[in-house]
C-alpha cells in the first residue's frame, strides 16, 4: 500500500516538475523576443508561461513591461 502512494506521490510531482520547465522554457523565450525587440511575440509567450503556472511573477511582469512598450492598458 505504502508503494501504491508513494508512486501516486511522484507521478503528481513529477507532472507539476513538467509544466514549471515548460513555463520556465517559454519565460526565456519571451525574455529573448522582448530583447529582440519582438514585443507582440514576447507577450504571446509570457502569456503563455502564465496560463501554464498563474503564480509565475517573472512573467506577470515582463508581461505587464510588453503591454506598457505597446501602450496596452486594457489588461
Amino acid at each position: 500500500m505504502f508503494r501504491i502512494i508513494l508512486l501516486v506521490f511522484l507521478f503528481l510531482y513529477s507532472g507539476s516538475f513538467v509544466i514549471a520547465q515548460d513555463a520556465t522554457a517559454l519565460y526565456n523565450e519571451g525574455l529573448s523576443l522582448k530583447k529582440a525587440k519582438k514585443t507582440k511575440d514576447a507577450l504571446e509567450k509570457f502569456d503563455q508561461a502564465i496560463k501554464l503556472n498563474p503564480g509565475y511573477t517573472d512573467a506577470l511582469f515582463e508581461k505587464g513591461w510588453c503591454q506598457n512598450e505597446m501602450n496596452d492598458y486594457s489588461n
